[in-house]
């Protein structure tokens, strides 16, 4: 009778375990966002101001897009003679909860295919980094 109680005692703390350690994944998991950085050189003949307006109005009104920002580099980053940003000179960032969001809402969304329609041509160079953070 002594072992069944330890048994049963055993199980319901195991159970009780698994318990709290899903529920400290699932947290852990709500908290993490997933980054999206874009870097971009402009071709020099592209009015910024009107970029600057199509993109807060496209991309940055996107309901699954969290904490837009699009900004340029106000620091050249000049050491020794070189420029550090190798000649990007703006970027926008954005977060998403998670790369369903970013994959299958965010980069095939309307916003996004009217801004890349638009611009594509004035675009250089563009750098893009995810990384996930909390």
């Amino acid at each position: 009778m002594k072992n069944i109680i330890d048994i049963t005692i055993s199980i319901f703390c195991m159970i009780g375990l698994l318990v709290i350690f899903a529920s400290c994944i699932s947290k852990v998991k709500e908290e993490m966002k997933l980054n999206h950085l874009v870097l971009v050189k402009w071709t020099k003949d592209t009015l910024l101001d009107s970029v600057k307006t199509d993109i807060y109005n496209s991309l940055g009104t996107h309901k699954i897009a969290k904490d837009f920002v699009y900004s340029e580099n106000i620091w050249p980053n000049r050491e020794n003679g070189k420029e550090l940003s190798k000649g990007f000179t703006h970027l926008w960032y954005v977060n998403f909860k998670s790369e369903f969001d970013r994959d299958s809402i965010y980069l095939v969304s309307d916003e996004e295919k009217f801004f890349i329609n638009k611009y594509k041509e004035r675009i250089e160079e563009i750098a893009v980094f995810d990384w996930w953070s909390n």
